[in-house]
């Protein structure tokens, strides 16, 4: 079948085949971000490429993407995030726990802290990379973590995101969930990539 994900809110890189491969608020704050998934509910779930033995830019990219797939279908009371919503904290605590050289300073609750973090250390980018965070709106309301991209879509994983079925009805609760848009998709901002301690990411100038 095929489900509709439902998040509420909370420099150009040239594609190479490397990449390419590998909050809860107030109800009157909250905005929809819609994205079609490509599994059922019980077939959720996907395993990124094994990174190479040494750390290199590349392995970084896919401790992104590995622990933030480990994820998928955990609430917030797992990271103790109930007060708020919690889009942006997760986000964080990936990139902070998937490599100790991972540069969080910066981060806030806020989704919009992502916005800000890319363009203070110039890691932003219209086109994704494994890894990177994905920002949506404008004002921006939600924050995502990509895992996987092709031509012409992108899969991402979110925390504090609401499952609805077509018609809007709720079929899941405020959990981390896996989903795939259009790069076309409206609601994208932008992408950033993080700063890694000794080691320059895809795009980024060392």
């Amino acid at each position: 079948m095929t489900l509709h994900l439902h998040a509420w809110r909370g420099s150009t890189r040239p594609e190479t085949e490397a990449t390419k491969q590998p909050g809860h608020g107030r109800r009157a704050e909250r905005r929809l971000l819609a994205m079609v998934l490509t599994a059922a509910i019980a077939g959720l779930g996907m395993t990124a490429v094994a990174p190479p033995a040494r750390a290199t830019a590349y392995s970084v990219q896919y401790e992104i993407a590995n622990l933030a797939i480990s994820q998928n279908l955990k609430v917030c009371s797992q990271y103790s995030w109930c007060s708020g919503e919690w889009c942006s904290e997760w986000a964080s605590w990936v990139w902070k726990n998937a490599d100790p050289g991972i540069v969080v300073t910066g981060l806030t609750p806020k989704a919009a802290s992502f916005d800000t973090y890319g363009a203070n250390n110039k890691t932003t980018s219209k086109y994704p990379a494994v890894g990177d965070a994905v920002t949506f709106g404008s004002p921006t309301y939600h924050v995502a973590i990509v895992v996987a991209y092709t031509s012409s879509t992108v899969t991402i994983v979110a925390g504090n995101t609401e499952l609805l079925d077509k018609q809007g009805n709720v079929i899941g609760g405020y959990e981390v969930r896996e989903g795939t848009l259009k790069l076309t998709d409206s609601s994208i901002h932008q992408y950033i990539a993080p700063v890694v301690v000794g080691r320059c990411m895809p795009g980024q100038p060392c």
